[in-house]
């Protein structure tokens, strides 16, 4: 379709996709893969339930006013169960907008929009 940049947002445990695990003698995943898909998540160490909602993973029902809230929404990587926390949120724009070139290889976002 013609794209040549992209924005990846978020990094799973790649290290462990079968493509990585294939060129692996064992077939285990890839160590090295992996610490640095880890290294993009740090901080957030609740990447599974929601922090507002109700039900399995607080992912039943949305966030309404009887939902139950975690005590830590710093730790969460989601809201509800679509969203993002304010925290990642803000993480990204720091990081991806206008952040260091560790974070922003070949360029940054707003780099991006000027082109």
């Amino acid at each position: 379709m013609g794209a040549r940049k992209f924005v990846v947002t978020g990094v799973g445990m790649i290290g462990c996709c079968p493509r990585q695990r294939k060129d692996n003698a064992t077939s285990g995943c890839n160590e090295e893969a992996n610490y640095w898909s880890s290294k993009y998540n740090d901080g957030i160490t609740e990447i599974k339930e929601a922090c507002c909602g109700l039900g399995n993973l607080k992912a039943d029902v949305p966030c309404i006013p009887v939902s139950n809230y975690c005590p830590n929404r710093n730790n969460h990587l989601f809201w509800d169960y679509n969203h993002p926390t304010e925290m990642v949120s803000n993480l990204n724009i720091d990081l991806m907008y206008n952040g260091p070139k560790q974070y922003t290889l070949p360029m940054t976002i707003e780099q991006l929009v000027e082109l």
